[in-house]
């Protein structure tokens, strides 16, 4: 990339001398960064992970700064200028002569050591046009009358004491995206488009929540890739197995959190035994999960429906353009892991198939 088009460096800079030279630095490294497949939610994330507090707050204004210096906001896909909307939000931008030498120089080391990314459809800004092209559709987004009513039954689960109650509600709401989806889904010569979205996972239970994440994901046709090093795994499919992926994620990992913190208020279990919990619950809410996800698409067959074979015919071409350019993405990326998706997805499917639900060893709460 020039960087002519990701870092400018205007004459009239009003920074103190001996902030200059490692603030540019970090700006540098940042560009860098952001070419190797880094989006500014992951560096947030990698900071936190890394540093202090303050080096995450440096984060933030040198990523902001760089947004508005560079006018990123014209140009850049849609999902970075609202992770940067975030990113003001919750962390806003500070002079860079509030941080350290120190600081500056330890958050520039950190993002210049960074390795590659991996992701798919998100272009290096070296690659965007001068101007963001408008979006053309919404296909595999969720309507907003299904959204509302996926987000209620989340809601209650997470409300339910965590049990049958909760995963029945949490199924529920697959079946309602998956005939939402099968529905909405284009017609023959109208693929949807393949694309990646990462997740961030933080410690404690750091494998039970990617296993968690691998299970939504296997019951929704999507791949996973895994980045150790940096807490970050790279989910590929559809945009409507995405989008559901992020939804029925984002609701789970809160529900087991909720039943293990219940679990250590009241002093019964020990690490082990809720590591055990977190395990047996996400192969359990994957299988859960791929029987919603079927019946969502029958449901979809019925009569007003698209017919039942053209439903099947269309998930197994989805699925199968998305494991292939997961295969593709993969072997891009040295640093990427295949976290055994391919084995928990074989799993989920051949459990959901029988209608064979697995026991939650260690059952919170």
């Amino acid at each position: 990339m020039a960087h002519t088009r990701t870092l400018v460096r205007p004459a009239s800079i009003h920074v103190n001398p001996a902030a200059r030279s490692d603030g540019w630095a970090v700006l540098d490294a940042l560009s860098f960064a952001y070419e190797r497949g880094w989006l500014p939610a992951d560096l947030i994330h990698v900071t936190r992970q890394s540093l202090g507090t303050a080096e995450v707050r440096l984060a933030a204004s040198a990523i902001l700064y760089h947004a508005n210096a560079c006018r990123i906001y014209k140009a850049a896909p849609a999902s970075w200028v609202r992770q940067l909307r975030t990113i003001s939000d919750q962390l806003g931008e500070r002079p860079l002569e509030s941080s350290t030498p120190i600081q500056r120089s330890a958050l520039g080391a950190l993002w210049r050591g960074l390795p590659s990314l991996s992701s798919v459809g998100y272009p290096a800004p070296s690659e965007w046009p001068r101007v963001r092209a408008p979006r053309r559709g919404n296909a595999g987004r969720v309507a907003p009358v299904v959204l509302a009513e996926v987000e209620s039954l989340l809601m209650q689960a997470e409300q339910a004491m965590f049990g049958e109650e909760s995963e029945t509600l949490t199924a529920t709401a697959q079946t309602l995206l998956s005939r939402h989806a099968a529905v909405a889904r284009p017609g023959r010569g109208v693929e949807p488009t393949i694309n990646s979205r990462h997740f961030h996972i933080e410690a404690p239970f750091a494998s039970e929540k990617l296993l968690l994440l691998t299970s939504v994901a296997a019951a929704n046709q999507a791949r996973v890739a895994w980045h150790a090093k940096v807490g970050i795994a790279t989910v590929v499919g559809t945009t409507a197995s995405l989008n559901h992926v992020a939804i029925l994620y984002g609701s789970l990992k809160r529900q087991a959190e909720m039943a293990v913190g219940r679990t250590r208020e009241k002093g019964k279990t020990t690490i082990n035994q809720r590591k055990s919990f977190l395990y047996g619950y996400a192969v359990r809410m994957g299988v859960r999960l791929a029987l919603a996800d079927r019946n969502g698409a029958r449901q979809a067959a019925e009569p007003g429906g698209p017919a039942a074979g053209t439903v099947e015919i269309y998930r197994h071409v989805d699925s199968k353009r998305a494991n292939d350019t997961f295969q593709r993405m993969l072997s891009r990326f040295a640093t990427a892991e295949d976290p055994g998706s391919a084995d928990l997805r074989k799993a989920v499917q051949t459990a959901a198939a029988g209608r064979i639900l697995p026991p939650i060893s260690a059952r919170a709460g």
